[in-house]
């Protein structure tokens, strides 16, 4: 956790990872710089299963227990006398999106929601490379991935994933919401991303960044539009 100079208590952003995102992950870290030198306090976790956090890949690294990962987060900061509790947002990138929409649906504590690169849904079918009906029959399952090659997941993973989806969720959500899409995005489709936005409460925001893909946040210029943006939203949620 990152907090700005001073006593506090200071607004605070719980970040949320994609599929195999890590804390330290540049655009978090470059994120979480930007924030606190701008007085807002940053929180970020690995999924159970995965990074730091404890347990096994294959029997913790669920969608759903990265929600109860996010609400243990959660509880942790409003017990903190140095975070502002009327000033709790989220943050999700790729599946960490969806996770923050799914997080903001039922927690009304969740006061605006900023969603990176983030799906309407996951298509299984694209992420396995297999009918989504073999997998019963199967051990593991290798779905690519662009960081870290050919992975194994087991087959109660990719059906835990599958019972969520944003797009109704965020029906749900009643505070702002910033969409953030990368024009070079070859991993969530325009498409994908359009569709949450267009689910999604009044007030909302969608921008799109020149040169930004999905796994890395490209260029400096690139990073430096993305924590602009974020930390504009912010600054104006704070003052309200």
């Amino acid at each position: 956790m990152d907090f700005p100079v001073g006593e506090g208590p200071f607004p605070v952003l719980l970040m949320c990872s994609g599929f195999l995102g890590q804390k330290e992950d540049e655009r978090f870290s470059s994120l979480a710089r930007y924030l606190t030198s701008n007085g807002i306090a940053t929180l970020r976790f690995d999924a159970s299963g995965w990074g730091e956090s404890g347990g096994v890949f294959a029997e913790d690294y669920r969608f759903s227990n990265y929600l109860s990962d996010t609400d243990a987060v959660f509880r942790y900061a409003k017990g903190l006398d140095t975070v502002d509790h009327d000033r709790i947002y989220a943050l999700g990138h790729s599946m960490g999106g969806m996770l923050a929409v799914e997080f903001a649906a039922c927690h009304p504590g969740i006061k605006g929601i900023v969603l990176i690169s983030a799906p309407d849904r996951i298509r299984v079918e694209k992420m396995i490379r297999v009918p989504i009906g073999d997998i019963d029959g199967m051990d593991t399952i290798s779905p690519r991935s662009t960081r870290f090659g050919d992975i194994s997941l087991v087959p109660e993973a990719v059906k835990d994933i599958m019972k969520y989806d944003a797009a109704k969720s965020i029906k749900h959500v009643h505070v702002p919401s910033l969409h953030i899409w990368g024009l070079s995005d070859i991993t969530v489709l325009p498409s994908w991303s359009d569709n949450l936005y267009a689910c999604a409460n009044q007030p909302k925001k969608f921008r799109t960044i020149e040169g930004m893909g999905h796994d890395d946040s490209g260029e400096e210029a690139v990073k430096e539009q993305v924590n602009n943006e974020v930390g504009d939203f912010l600054q104006k949620l704070v003052r309200n």
